[in-house]
């Protein structure tokens, strides 16, 4: 995990997406502390990404599903023509 600023209740960094280093890509994550208790974190690059957690680690675990559940797309097999390229 990257480094943790806190500034007013928020908290900035990085978090690595996948758990494999190599593979890992990195986005900046603002993480807020929830008034009735616990966490919400968004990830401002990616529009409407956002989730929460009761605690700091289960926070973490609903971002990397959160963000893939974002970065997902459907792909859909379509016919080819000879002439298409």
């Amino acid at each position: 995990m990257g480094v943790m600023a806190a500034l007013g209740g928020h908290y900035f960094g990085s978090v690595p997406v996948s758990p494999i280093a190599e593979r890992a890509m990195k986005l900046t994550v603002v993480i807020h502390e929830a008034e009735e208790g616990g966490f919400w974190a968004e990830v401002p690059s990616i529009p409407g990404c956002a989730t929460q957690g009761d605690s700091f680690e289960e926070l973490l675990s609903n971002l990397y599903e959160a963000v893939e559940g974002c970065l997902s797309v459907d792909v859909q097999q379509i016919p080819m023509s000879d002439s298409d390229r």
